[in-house]
Order: C-alpha cells, then sequence, then structure tokens
C-alpha cells in the first residue's frame, strides 16, 4: 500500500461524493435514531449534565471557569446564540454531529487516489461508531479526537499552508481538553521519530513545527483563559470526588475495573486481530503514524493506571487507531477473494458494529424527566432567594451514594439559573458506624463545604429535598420543611416562586435534536470548507474533513472574541465569531485562487 494521501490533486467524481454522503447520512441516522426510539429528550451520558452548566456558568462569567476545556462550551455559547437553540438540544445535536464527523474524517486520513474506496468507507464506518464510546457524554474527549484526526489528515498533504492548519487544529484540540494534548503530541512526535529513521525528513520536520505550534497557540490561550473567574470547585463526578479527599488507591482500583469493562465493550478480543493483519497492510506515514499510536496507547493506559492522573480507559476511547486498523484489517482479508478471509472480514464487521450499537443504545440520559421537573420547580424557588445564598439540596440513598450525590450536584447546577450555580451544595445523611472511608470523607468533606459558604455569605442556607433524589430514609433539617409542590419540599426561603426566570434543564424532543443535529454538522462543514479549499489540494475528501476544521476555527474564533470582551451568550458576539470563522477561509481560499 502507498502511502497515504488525503486530497488528491484532481476532483473525486461524482461516484465518491455519493459515496460520501451515504456515509455521512448512515452514521447521522445511527446516532439520531437514539433518540426517536427511546423518546429521550435529553443528551445521554453521564458527563452530559456537567457540560449543561459549564456551559451556562461559563456564559455568565466567561470562558476562565472552564479553562482546560473551554473548546466545547463556547462552541456550544456560540451554536445556541446564533440559533436561539437551547443547550440541551445543542449538545445533544453535537453528539450526533460529532461522531458522524469524526467517522467522516478517519477516512479523509486513509484516502488514497481519486475515488472513495471501499477501505475508505469501512474505516469512516467503523470510526464513526467507535465514536460512540466517547458520544455518551464526554464532549471535550469526543472533540479532542476529532480533532487530532483532522490534524493528522493535514500532516498528511506535507504543505506549509497544511502544517499551518495542522498546528490550528492541535491547538484548538488542546483548549478543548488540555488534558489530552500530550498524548496526541507524543503520538505526532514519536511518527517524527519513525520518520526520520526512513529518510522522510521533511515530513519530521512538518510534524514537529506543527506540535510546537499548536503547544505555542495552547499556552497562549491558557494564559488568556487564567484572566477572569476562576474556576468552580466542584465534583463532577465520583473520580473527582475521590481525587479531591486523596482516595487514590479506591480510585486506581476503580480505573482498573473500568479498563477491563471497556476492553470488553470494545470487543478487543476482534479488533486486536484484525488489527494486527491491517498494520501488515500499511505502510509510508499512515504506518508510521499508527504504529506510534499504538505505542502511545499502551503507555498512556498504564500511566494513568499507575498515578490516578487520569482516566485510563478515556485514552482508549479516543484511540481511533483501532478500528482504522481493524477496517484495514477487514479490506485486507476482503481483497484476497477466498471464502474464509471473506466469511472473517464479514464476521468482523457484525461484532464490531454490533458491540457499538449495544453501546449507543443503552446510553440513557444523566437526566430522567421527573428528576428534571422537580428541580426545575425548584429552581423558580432558588430563583427567588437573595443572591450568594447558599442552596442545599438533600441527598441521600444505596451505596455509592458519592455516584448519586455528584450526579445529582450536576442536574442542580444545570437546573438553577447560571448566576446561581455556584450557590448550589449538597447535603448527605451520616455515615452510619463502620461506614467506610469513602461515605466518611462525603459527608465530611460537603458538611464542611457548606459550614464555609454559609460563613462567606453571611446568609442562611435554603434546603431543598426533591423526591426523586431521597431514596433512603433522610433524617435532616428538611423534615420539618413545608411542602411547597408535590414532591418538592424546602426549608426556609421564599414563599413564593420567581416564575419570571427562565429555568434552562427544559428537555428538547427527538425532532429537535434531529434538525439540530444535521445544521450543526452542516455549519461546521461550511466553516471549516473555505479553510480547507484554502489549505489543501482540491478533492471530494477535502469534504470529509471540513466539519473537523469548522470545530477547530470556531473554537479559536469563540475562545479569542471573549476574551477580549465580547460576550458569546449574545446573538450579536456569537454571530460576530461564527462569521469571523466562516469569512476567514473563504477570503484566504479566494487570494489563494487569485494566486493561481
Amino acid at each position: 500500500m502507498q502511502t497515504p494521501t488525503a486530497f488528491p490533486h484532481a476532483s473525486g467524481n461524482r461516484r465518491s461524493g455519493v459515496l460520501l454522503a451515504m456515509l455521512a447520512s448512515t452514521l447521522l441516522v445511527a446516532y439520531v435514531s437514539l433518540f426517536f426510539l427511546r423518546g429521550f429528550g435529553f443528551p445521554v451520558g453521564a458527563d452530559a449534565s456537567v457540560y449543561l452548566w459549564w456551559t451556562g456558568l461559563a456564559g455568565n462569567k466567561g470562558l476562565s471557569v472552564v479553562n482546560g476545556r473551554s473548546g466545547i462550551p463556547a462552541v456550544a455559547l456560540v451554536l445556541s446564540g446564533i440559533s436561539d437553540i437551547g443547550t440541551v438540544t445543542i449538545y445533544a445535536g453535537l453528539q450526533c454531529a460529532l461522531g458522524t464527523a469524526t467517522g467522516l474524517a478517519a477516512a479523509a486520513l486513509v484516502a488514497r487516489d481519486k475515488q472513495v474506496t471501499r477501505h475508505v468507507i469501512l474505516v469512516g464506518l467503523l470510526s464513526g461508531t467507535f465514536a460512540v464510546y466517547i458520544a455518551t457524554g464526554y464532549f471535550s474527549t469526543l472533540g479532542f479526537g476529532l480533532l487530532l484526526l483532522g490534524a493528522m489528515v493535514c500532516l498528511a498533504e506535507g504543505t506549509d499552508r497544511a502544517t499551518v492548519l495542522a498546528a490550528g487544529l492541535l491547538g484548538a484540540a488542546g483548549l478543548t481538553h488540555a488534558l489530552f494534548f500530550g498524548i496526541g503530541a507524543a503520538v505526532l512526535l514519536l511518527t517524527a521519530v519513525l520518520a526520520v529513521r526512513a529518510g522522510e525528513r521533511a515530513q519530521a520536520v512538518s510534524i514537529v513545527g506543527a506540535v510546537l505550534g499548536a503547544a505555542s497557540l495552547l499556552g497562549i490561550g491558557a494564559v488568556a483563559l487564567s484572566a477572569g473567574a476562576a474556576p468552580l470547585v466542584a465534583d463532577t463526578s465520583r473520580d473527582g470526588f475521590l481525587r479531591r479527599v486523596g482516595l487514590l488507591t479506591l480510585l486506581r482500583s476503580l480505573y482498573v475495573h473500568r479498563v477491563a469493562l471497556h476492553a470488553a465493550h470494545f470487543v478487543l478480543w476482534a479488533s486486536v486481530p484484525l488489527g494486527v493483519v491491517g498494520w501488515r497492510a500499511t505502510s509510508g506515514y499512515l504506518r508510521r503514524l499508527l504504529t506510534s499510536w499504538t505505542v502511545i496507547l499502551s503507555l498512556g493506559i498504564a500511566l494513568g493506571l499507575a498515578t490516578g492522573w487520569f482516566p485510563p480507559e478515556r485514552v482508549l476511547s479516543v484511540s481511533f487507531v483501532v478500528p482504522i486498523l481493524a477496517a484495514t484489517g477487514i479490506e485486507s482479508l476482503l481483497s484476497r477473494r477466498h471464502a474464509a478471509p471473506a466469511l472473517a472480514a464479514a464476521t468482523g464487521v457484525g461484532v464490531l458494529l454490533v458491540a457499538a450499537g449495544w453501546v449507543w443504545f443503552q446510553a440513557v440520559p444523566p437526566v430522567l424527566p421527573i428528576e428534571a421537573a422537580r428541580a426545575e420547580e425548584a429552581a423558580h424557588y432558588a430563583a427567588a432567594t437573595p443572591p450568594g445564598t447558599p442552596l442545599v439540596f438533600e441527598v441521600s440513598g444505596a451505596d455509592p451514594l458519592t455516584f448519586l450525590a455528584t450526579r445529582a450536584a450536576n442536574e442542580f447546577r444545570a437546573a438553577v439559573p447560571p448566576d446561581r450555580i455556584s450557590d448550589v451544595y449538597i447535603a448527605v445523611p451520616p455515615p452510619e458506624p463502620g461506614a467506610d472511608a469513602e461515605r466518611q470523607a462525603l459527608w465530611t468533606r460537603y458538611r464542611a463545604d457548606l459550614t464555609a459558604a454559609v460563613r462567606r455569605s453571611g446568609l442562611q442556607p435554603v434546603t431543598f429535598r426533591l423526591a426523586p433524589f431521597i431514596r433512603t430514609p433522610f433524617a435532616g433539617p428538611a423534615g420539618a420543611a413545608r411542602a411547597v409542590l408535590p414532591g418538592v419540599r424546602i426549608l426556609g426561603g421564599p414563599d413564593a416562586p420567581d416564575a419570571s426566570v427562565a429555568t434552562p434543564l427544559t428537555p428538547s424532543s427527538p425532532l429537535h435534536i434531529a434538525v439540530a443535529a444535521v445544521l450543526t454538522l452542516l455549519l461546521l462543514g461550511a466553516v471549516g470548507s473555505g479553510w480547507v479549499r484554502a489549505t489543501l489540494s482540491p478533492g471530494i475528501l477535502g469534504v470529509a474533513i471540513s466539519p473537523g476544521v469548522g470545530l477547530g476555527v470556531l473554537t479559536l474564533s469563540a475562545i479569542g472574541f471573549e476574551r477580549v470582551g465580547v460576550p458569546l451568550n449574545s446573538g450579536a458576539g456569537a454571530a460576530s465569531a461564527m462569521v469571523l470563522a466562516t469569512a476567514g477561509g473563504w477570503v484566504l481560499s479566494w487570494r489563494r485562487s487569485r494566486l493561481r
């Protein structure tokens, strides 16, 4: 196999365009169908509610409050601002659009010659469905993976313009998920080392230049995002709480369990043998890249397990080397034109698609409809309290209570008005005698957090008891609270709610989510297409990475505008960021055409 060329110098024919459109449509329909089949009105995945309140807080206090993962909230604010669509719908649409765009970008990475071949479609299909493992709520990881693939495609081009674009996409990837930037940079730098050994020094220089440029861009962005309100100290997950209280041994044991679970979900027993066959069929830049990715994948998982610095299963989830190699192995088997290899290839495709489909269609929103309704009702009473009043929500349930408490906290923060997010606190029952260290730490830490908040504000807290979150008897202070609505009791606080305040946790509908997904994919493609035309060689596969390029450019534009004082939660600010991101590429494309 020859070294892949992402964008041939002749335009792709109509058949290639049709195949590419069919691939995108298939992936998008597969993603969107979850919401229709199960009637969901919220984005799915445990972290979805985290991004909802992160976005609300960022719109109210600035992107500095989500420094380190500011990319996706910035893009969500722009998309919501220009369309007047709620963030619930925006994020559900983003799950579908970014998962689809990931499959398209992976397809572009392996493409060569002038046609969209069977191999290209297989890679796009398996990579797009592999993305479900992070599309289930891990928005920053999903965005990072898409941007990393886009940068890899640009580096296959090998021109100065493509290198600059790759640096921009890598920088945007770092601003989207700073923790994983080191992993992406390590993959590319090891690829550069292998390129030098293969005598491809020009390619190595291009890769190193892109990484250094991205690191500089990330550093500038980090410094700019450090100005303003500090990130809110909040436990967004059980992992975050265990890390905050120092229970690292328990955290690492959870990581080991989840890595084993993800390995089973990813059906590595099928992916790895197919990947070995696929690796033998590669050469040149693609082989060096996939080899480096495999090595860094293994080292990253080991580092996460040993240190507990990050969830190692997330490294596995973003490693699209797995489906790319598996698809290449399947293509190699199909090309042998014998019954046994063809049967093995068909079995491999079926197993990988069924496994990904099972994970996606088992995904559920972090917010149940009854919980959202009760949280919204409580949010109207919370809005009627003086600013700074601690808003205490009681939570009780079976162990691990930490999981329920952190999930409930995310939901409450997503439900209250954005200017009250930092006032939300959680109360849990005192631990029983002999309770484990995690349960003891949960009660001690949350009680200390609330005590400190009351001391700072000088205001008495208002306590909420919502029926969906009280799953075991709770003898806390809200036992004497008044019932204001079915399933909602309040201790202290106002006598009447503030019904004039809009609460952001309103469910969407499958139809609105589908429309948002299609429009988001098309809009990101429109933003990126000008930059692709201005930077890369023409070809039908330029369309394939346009959404990924659009995500990167829009991320940089949105953060830049917000950092100079243009609010993204206003229609004018969001439109300004969108116009600059789109027009910049088309102006460069026009200038390049004139120079020709």
